[in-house]
């Protein structure tokens, strides 16, 4: 009978009439890192002596919680702790006592707030709250609202791993380069010599663009300072900010194209582009080199690997990028059009490639 009373005040959280009462949950503001994580308190008050409690939590977009990290606090020491995601995206919490251990004001749990790479400042809420004490009746309390305020970093840092002084990136974020002293971002521009991939060495990377990093120092960390600033750049490098399932070649717009990432050349041994053999997860902040197929058939003779040839001569990376409103040299766009003044993107002047941000 006793164990029957036990498993019956336990389900009274679902199945009972719900009485209203008090707000008994809190939780505060929480400031959370762009791609980091950071800790949500939970706390009771007028616990009077529930055994057992449930809530669902709502959480702004590309905002997640670690299940498995959550913790009872103090004020449910003695409580078992259940975490579900349900089919809305939202998680359900049930706190329950075997032995009808009453829950005590305080900390109720923690619980690990992971802020995605495209979250934005949002609010959150604790809702649909009910407890249910000795008495088998289920209580229902007032929804806890409280913000998640999503913080924008100032910079970005660019882990290599060990061993590498190269790697295929890209960030949410515009990077600026030009001060930089350990680090060098590249773009994919075009072709040369039948099936070499040429770099192009640039100093402001715009957000959700991949691009290729180097270092001379392998393993190195490349911290990277946030811009506001714009640039517009033909760039072949296909930028992967979220975890994805990735296939060696996809259609898009009616056009096949094959993909390749950064690998070892087989024949020669150097760090080049190597097609993606197999349908993989891949990401996140990673780039790939996005080919038409037909190309790769033809002009490179169906080579499933690229050399690259890094071309550091582009006035891109340097302070020629800004541009004043008034030029006194000759202007032409890439057409070989003269202009009478620069438009935004890349311009001929004095024979130098200048671009416009």
């Amino acid at each position: 009978m006793n164990t029957l009373y036990r498993l019956f005040n336990t389900l009274a959280l679902t199945v009972i009439a719900v009485v209203a009462s008090a707000q008994t949950l809190s939780a505060g503001t929480i400031e959370a890192n762009v791609g980091e994580q950071a800790t949500l308190t939970v706390s009771l008050s007028d616990a009077a002596a529930a055994t057992a409690l449930q809530f669902n939590l709502s959480l702004p977009a590309n905002v997640t919680i670690n299940e498995s990290g959550c913790a009872l606090g103090s004020a449910a020491s003695d409580h078992t702790l259940s975490v579900n995601k349900m089919d809305n995206g939202d998680y359900l919490f049930v706190l329950y006592s075997p032995d009808l251990t009453a829950l005590t004001d305080g900390t109720l749990l923690t619980i690990p707030v992971t802020v995605g790479n495209n979250a934005t400042t949002g609010s959150a809420q604790l809702y649909t709250v009910r407890s249910s004490k000795q008495d088998a009746v289920s209580h229902q309390h007032q929804n806890a609202v409280f913000n998640i305020d999503v913080v924008s970093p100032t910079t970005v840092d660019i882990q290599l791993n060990a061993g590498k002084t190269m790697a295929g990136y890209s960030s949410d974020t515009t990077l600026d380069f030009s001060g930089v002293t350990n680090g060098k971002a590249w773009i994919a521009t075009g072709f040369v010599d039948g099936g070499k991939v040429m770099l192009s060495r640039v100093s402001v990377v715009p957000a959700k663009t991949g691009f290729i990093v180097t270092t001379e120092t392998a393993g190195d960390k490349i911290v990277v300072p946030v811009s506001d600033r714009s640039a517009y750049y033909v760039n072949m490098l296909e930028s992967i900010l979220e975890q994805q399932t990735i296939y060696p070649t996809q259609i898009i717009n009616g056009v096949e194209y094959t993909f390749m990432g950064i690998g070892t050349i087989a024949s020669s041994g150097k760090t080049g582009f190597v097609k993606v053999a197999n349908e993989r997860s891949y990401g996140p902040n990673k780039c790939l080199l996005k080919v038409p197929t037909e190309y790769l058939a033809s002009e490179a003779r169906g080579l499933d690997e690229l050399e690259m040839v890094f071309d550091e001569t582009s006035a891109m990376h340097n302070s020629q990028c800004t541009m004043h409103n008034e030029v006194s040299a000759p202007v032409y766009n890439l057409n070989g059009q003269r202009v009478s003044k620069p438009g935004k993107g890349i311009n001929i002047i004095n024979g130098r490639k200048i671009i416009v941000y």
